[in-house]
């Protein structure tokens, strides 16, 4: 018998293998204004939410560029190589044996949700969630709202919920919710950052295929 009635994914870095083309774009923004860049090790341990905060953490001078701005310039570079990004090895194997034992399943994004669901229809996913939830904006802003209301509607004890994620926010939105959470380290964090939130951190879908 599956261990939880419902699966919650978060889409970037979860499921969606997007991190090292994030670090190029990010690279070319700190080149622009000459600001250190940073490998691909560095920005998993500096990468935080709300994005305000990791743009301080990596250099931006955001009394100068209103962060408003800077996520406008991200996300035009990011839908530019958004073709370009595959799903992350395994992902589609894991949806398909949730699928197959029965949990239903969403996403919970902080992508923008018209951009979110294009991109998952594109990859033909649609089949596999019940609902495909994304924030009304560009600026990475806080799910916890969106996922109050996505659990509200889950015919399910919040208890036997999971939220799947590769970031501490993710840890702090089930924290909220009052749901489970199990983290991946191949995502937008570091395994010793996820590690620190207190919940599950496993390296792979092969790992978490045992969990669920």
């Amino acid at each position: 018998m599956p261990r939880y009635a419902h699966v919650i994914w978060d889409w970037n870095g979860t499921i969606f293998d997007d991190a090292e083309r994030c670090v190029e774009i990010a690279n070319g923004m700190l080149s622009r204004r000459e600001l250190p860049v940073l490998s691909l090790d560095q920005y998993r341990e500096t990468f935080r939410f709300p994005i305000r905060d990791y743009y301080l953490r990596i250099g931006f001078d955001l009394a100068a560029e209103p962060v408003e701005d800077l996520c406008i310039e991200f996300i035009t570079a990011y839908e530019q190589i958004l073709h370009e990004c595959r799903l992350q090895d395994g992902a589609l194997a894991m949806l398909e044996h949730v699928k197959a034992s029965g949990q239903p399943q969403s996403i919970l994004s902080a992508y923008e949700k018209r951009r979110l669901a294009e991109i998952i229809t594109r990859h033909e996913l649609d089949e596999f969630f019940e609902q495909v939830i994304g924030i009304d904006d560009i600026a990475g802003t806080s799910k916890i709202d969106h996922g109050k209301r996505l659990v509200a509607s889950i015919d399910a004890a919040p208890s036997d919920v999971v939220l799947v994620g590769d970031t501490l926010h993710d840890a702090d939105v089930a924290r909220e919710l009052g749901i489970e959470c199990v983290l991946v380290a191949h995502g937008h964090q570091s395994e010793g950052l996820l590690r620190s939130s207190g919940f599950p951190t496993l390296s792979s879908f092969d790992a978490l295929r045992r969990e669920l």
